[in-house]
């Protein structure tokens, strides 16, 4: 029985290690490139659907593509800052 019990134990601990207390993730540029990625996929996709007949060249598209890109990117990025900005805060008992 002692070899089960510690056994358990350990696994206990492990899994606690694994899990995130400290509270929510810090935000990264990384997943901002990603979601702006994601997002500009999405933008293309429902040009290419709606505006078939009316795209512009496509050194014009991808001019497009590219601010788009930058817009979605900056916006997500600042987005996370703000919100992982408030949940510290109210975390840590401060204004609503």
């Amino acid at each position: 029985m002692a070899k089960k019990e510690q056994r358990r134990a350990a696994r206990q601990t492990q899994q606690r290690s694994r899990t995130r207390t400290s509270g929510p993730a810090r935000p990264s540029l990384k997943r901002a490139l990603i979601q702006g990625a994601v997002l500009t996929a999405v933008y293309v996709v429902v040009m290419w659907v709606f505006f078939r007949s009316s795209l512009p060249v496509w050194w014009a598209a991808a001019i497009y593509v590219l601010v788009f890109f930058a817009m979605y990117t900056g916006f997500v990025y600042f987005w996370e800052n703000f919100l992982y900005s408030r949940r510290m805060r109210r975390q840590q008992g401060g204004k609503k």
